[in-house]
């Protein structure tokens, strides 16, 4: 199996592979069985990005000619026989074809019975490479195994949430308003904790010695950073807007802001911060439209945004 790219060319090169790959499975070689090459040696012989490999089998695994099988890698599927669908033990949902009269995820050809997959791949947005991120993907895989320290994902050890006290807050909540909890809210978060909120950032701000007066209608309670990054990026970027972030920075956010058409100004991160000396060199030339920092614990480095570089960067 060759693959030869045209870089300059007008067709991506994830469908420039999978266009070589297929045609050598319909002509039959590899073989219904083999194991294609693992994603990174294939990205490594070709001089691509690893999410371009991904991309092309993916959609070789739309088309039904590959799929990706635990242990074994991505394996040939072409000219297998279908085996019968069952409900469990394969991790997908059952299909049936026209006489059986249901159907999920599958296409059937008209005067045929015979169920084919549909081509997902081909039907999503680009904004779907864009979220898809394996180095994310992978991480999150990895920390979730017992026997690995979690470094990657953000959160604190999990040894040190006060579960009993959680539990006690959960089981008082739901004796109060059990029921009011469970039914819809408004957008913008359940109100009497939207208005506890306030009153808790106003004591903090009196405690500072900068009274204040939050209004609650002024606040908007999301499920989590990611969701608020979205629905900042939804609500101020347009595409080729210029975001500045740091780098390293957090890779979700990364991930929203690519999505929503930014390009990304990185700024380096040293052991206070944000180099906001850099920042200002650049920002006569480029204007950009919002600038996202984490000026306490960055992640991923922990740093601190001194109290000089937080009052230039203001």
């Amino acid at each position: 199996m060759h693959v030869i790219l045209d870089r300059d060319g007008p067709v991506p090169i994830y469908l420039q592979i999978a266009h070589q790959i297929r045609q050598s499975i319909l002509d039959g070689e590899p073989a219904t069985g083999a194991r294609l090459p693992p994603e990174r040696r294939l990205a490594k012989l070709l001089g691509v990005n690893r999410t371009t490999v991904v991309n092309a089998y993916r959609e070789l695994a739309a088309d039904g000619l590959v799929a990706g099988q635990v242990g074994r890698g991505t394996i040939v599927t072409y000219g297998a026989p279908e085996a019968e669908p069952t409900p469990t033990g394969s991790g997908e949902w059952p299909r049936y074809d026209t006489n059986g009269g249901r159907l999920s995820g599958y296409l059937v050809e008209a005067g045929r019975s015979r169920a084919t997959p549909i081509p997902w791949a081909q039907l999503f947005t680009a904004t779907t490479d864009v979220m898809d991120d394996p180095l994310l993907r992978d991480a999150m895989t990895v920390s979730a195994r017992p026997d690995v320290i979690r470094l990657a994902t953000g959160i604190p050890s999990p040894e040190l949430y006060p579960i009993e006290d959680i539990r006690a807050i959960f089981d008082e909540a739901l004796g109060n308003a059990g029921q009011t909890l469970l039914q819809h809210t408004p957008t913008e978060g359940y109100p009497p904790l939207r208005d506890e909120l306030a009153r808790w950032m106003d004591r903090a701000a009196a405690a500072a010695g900068a009274p204040s007066s939050l209004d609650p209608n002024h606040i908007v309670v999301v499920a989590g950073s990611q969701q608020g990054l979205y629905l900042l990026a939804r609500t101020l970027i347009d595409p080729g807007d210029l975001v500045v972030v740091e780098s390293p920075t957090y890779l979700g956010a990364a991930q929203v802001f690519r999505a929503a058409g930014a390009r990304l100004l990185t700024i380096p991160v040293d052991q206070d911060g944000m180099q906001v000396d850099l920042l200002q060199e650049v920002l006569p030339r480029r204007r950009p439209k919002l600038i996202y920092t984490l000026p306490t614990f960055q992640n991923p480095s922990g740093a601190v945004l001194s109290m000089g570089r937080r009052l230039r960067l203001l």
